[in-house]
């Protein structure tokens, strides 16, 4: 695990030197899944170790870490979740979807999430827990792939396929169920197909039997910001009835990105094929 460092080229001596290391601290630890020690940091950062307990009291001291009394290591604190919150929190996207995908949560009984693009992952900003079966095993801040989940899928959208090819080859595509596409040419008929009708689909690609649709979210240009889904388990529905909720995220969807400043010509629905059925069929044969 090493921590990334930063590749631009502004002078040095125009940034905090001590800052940059702390920040790199707590990219280190919020990435691990396990406690770190003073030493596995200091050989991580190449830096001496009295330096990184400087950084690591001063990160206790304003609770952005907090250290574990037996083994004395170190994990991430409240604060920084507290930050981590107050990007949700700060942005209109947030506040206007939240109420939204709570309205679909109880409408059909879905869990509901609210991600957008960070590097070759799909970064969660929200979860709503629905009256579902489902039991949500992500929180915010936490990260999935996009070739998997329809959240992921709706993401990638309108991206040429010389721009999918290369996010997704960028990192490996990982099968997690038998039902989990890893062929990228696959991928890319795939996502060309669900442009056409304005959402995504994952049938038990992530998680074995739980279906998910997922439509993007476009800003005021048009542009795809982010994207939200929706997850049930594969029997509380006929399949026939698949279209249909895909549809209603995507209205959802839809509905969000008009109160970013969409206008119409610039959303799914204007380009959305009828024949949504044969699309869920090809999904599930591909």
């Amino acid at each position: 695990m090493k921590s990334e460092r930063s590749t631009d080229n502004r002078d040095i001596k125009s940034r905090s030197q001590s800052l940059d290391r702390g920040l790199q601290v707590l990219e280190m630890l919020a990435a691990s899944d396990t406690e770190l020690g003073v030493r596995d940091l200091a050989r991580e950062l190449g830096i001496a170790k009295s330096i990184v307990q400087r950084l690591l009291n001063t990160l206790v001291d304003r609770a952005f870490i907090e250290q574990e009394p037996q083994s004395r290591k170190y994990r991430i604190g409240s604060k920084s979740f507290e930050i981590g919150a107050g990007f949700t929190r700060s942005g209109s996207l947030a506040e206007i979807c939240l109420p939204e995908l709570e309205k679909m949560a109880k409408a059909h009984q879905l869990n509901c999430y609210l991600g957008i693009l960070r590097d070759s992952e799909a970064l969660y900003l929200a979860t709503i827990q629905g009256s579902g079966p489902i039991a949500i095993q992500v929180s915010p801040g936490d990260r999935i792939a996009l070739h998997t989940t329809a959240l992921g899928k709706a993401l990638l959208l309108d991206m040429s396929d010389a721009e999918i090819r290369n996010l997704l080859t960028a990192s490996r595509l990982t099968r997690r169920t038998a039902s989990t596409k890893v062929s990228v040419p696959a991928l890319i008929a795939e996502i060309r197909k669900a442009e056409k009708h304005g959402y995504t689909l994952s049938l038990g690609e992530n998680i074995i039997g739980i279906y998910s649709f997922g439509a993007p979210i476009r800003d005021k240009t048009g542009r795809i910001v982010a994207a939200i889904s929706g997850a049930l388990p594969q029997a509380m529905m006929q399949r026939k009835a698949l279209p249909q909720l895909g549809e209603a995220v995507a209205a959802i969807a839809e509905r969000i990105s008009q109160r970013l400043g969409a206008s119409s010509r610039n959303l799914a629905a204007s380009s959305r094929a009828p024949a949504a059925a044969k699309f869920v069929q090809a999904a599930g044969r591909a």
